[in-house]
């Protein structure tokens, strides 16, 4: 077995060896704070002790790999103190300023080249347990919400095609989580695009990308609690989510 996974149950019972990534190397200037993502505070934690906690708790045999740009010695301190003990292992951006999460994807995807199937998660979301739901271990799936915010991106999806994701935009309020499952076709699609030249471009991109490409990636509607954590104010709002 690849060192990098481990076997983990998914309902309805299925054994799949699952890594979760985990985006935090961009900032995100609407939080107010110009910290790294996974330093924010989410009530009395911090926000990716509150993502890994909840992984944890899903899928207790995960491996998390995070990855981080700004703060990287922070995060590498927290890594040698407890982090390391809960699966995680990290890869550091040093370009972040200069790329996007895309970037930061292709770097954490060498330290999984056997994977067969990953899961990925935004570093600025917050989830609970049964939002892990979505994953179906033999198709790629993404999970959305439902929600009037027109700065965030929504997804359209094809109810006579098994709802198959078939756009992207601002204006569907069916917004997506930016937690995204994939495996076999849908994985390599993301390892050609996951290239230098991408090094700027945004996930939502690859998923127009793997539309262009005859990709068939599953929209679900989230099972648990889902939000974006994309403002100071939002954050607060969110605390207990998880």
């Amino acid at each position: 077995m690849n060192r990098f996974t481990a076997p983990v149950k998914q309902q309805p019972g299925i054994t799949v060896d699952l890594p979760v990534v985990v985006l935090s190397s961009t900032i995100n200037h609407k939080m107010g704070i110009y910290g790294a993502k996974f330093d924010h505070d989410v009530g009395t934690e911090k926000l990716f002790d509150r993502q890994c906690r909840t992984i944890k708790k899903a899928l207790p045999k995960s491996e998390i790999v995070l990855g981080v740009g700004k703060d990287y010695h922070k995060a590498n301190r927290n890594l040698k103190e407890s982090w390391f003990d809960q699966g995680v292992k990290m890869v550091e951006n040093q370009l972040w300023q200069d790329t996007s999460e895309t970037e930061t994807l292709r770097l954490a995807m060498n330290v999984l080249p056997s994977a067969s199937r990953i899961l990925f998660v935004s570093g600025d979301v917050l989830f609970d347990i049964e939002s892990l739901g979505f994953i179906e271990a033999s198709q790629s799936t993404l999970s959305y919400y439902m929600d009037d915010n027109e700065d965030e991106i929504g997804v359209n999806f094809d109810l006579n095609k098994h709802h198959k994701l078939s756009g992207t935009g601002f204006d569907f309020r069916a917004k997506w989580s930016n937690m995204l499952y994939l495996t076999g076709y849908e994985l390599e699609i993301l390892r050609k695009f996951c290239v230098p030249k991408n090094s700027k471009l945004e996930l939502w991109e690859f998923l127009r990308y793997a539309i262009k490409n005859s990709g068939n990636i599953k929209c679900k509607e989230s099972p648990g609690r889902i939000t974006r954590a994309y403002s100071a104010a939002k954050l607060e709002e969110v605390a207990c989510v998880g």
